[in-house]
């Protein structure tokens, strides 16, 4: 945003971006204390319990985005305006979007602290790596194209990317996992 668009559009999204990053510390503060149950779980075995530990994080974090896209829907925009002291109204349908992206860094995250606790370091750097590489690449390009929504979306598209990376590699371990008990 710095180098292709005005310097107040840096200042619009960094306002709007704020409430995604309370998705993703939030979620942060409730995945932490949990971790060392899971592993106490995954390394005695009990994956229905670990499987049913990790279902419930997933449906805090789509819980969480969905209370906040709905507050936000609701009074966001003039929340944040009466905070900041910015007319943001044009950005309302930003603000949403990011808020998604905000969840699937959420998501991302969980599935960070379940791949540390089954050690799969190596499928987190390759998530990242991937992820890292698109995050150069696609943001000039759609903030070019797109100003400030290139900008909201690139950011989606790249937590998604991390996102689904990092779910493609836990359902390879549990695909080998299954493999070697039966």
């Amino acid at each position: 945003i710095d180098r292709l668009l005005p310097e107040q559009y840096q200042t619009y999204y960094n306002i709007i971006s704020m409430p995604a990053q309370v998705i993703y510390l939030f979620s942060t503060f409730i995945f932490k204390p949990i971790i060392t149950d899971l592993a106490e779980d995954w390394q005695a075995g009990r994956r229905k319990k670990f499987r049913g530990a990790v279902t419930q994080l997933l449906l805090f974090t789509v819980g969480t985005t969905v209370a906040t896209l709905a507050a936000a829907f609701a009074a966001g925009i003039p929340v944040l305006e009466g905070i900041y002291g910015v007319e943001l109204s044009p950005y309302r349908t930003h603000l949403l979007l990011i808020l998604v992206g905000g969840g699937l860094h959420g998501v991302a995250n969980l599935l960070y602290y379940v791949l540390t606790v089954l050690r799969c370091q190596g499928s987190i750097f390759t998530s990242a790596g991937a992820a890292f590489a698109v995050a150069l690449l696609l943001p000039g390009a759609w903030v070019s194209a797109a100003g400030m929504m290139g900008a909201v979306l690139s950011y989606g598209a790249v937590m998604l990317l991390l996102a689904l990376l990092m779910l493609f590699f836990l359902g390879l371990k549990y695909h080998k996992e299954r493999g070697n008990q039966g």
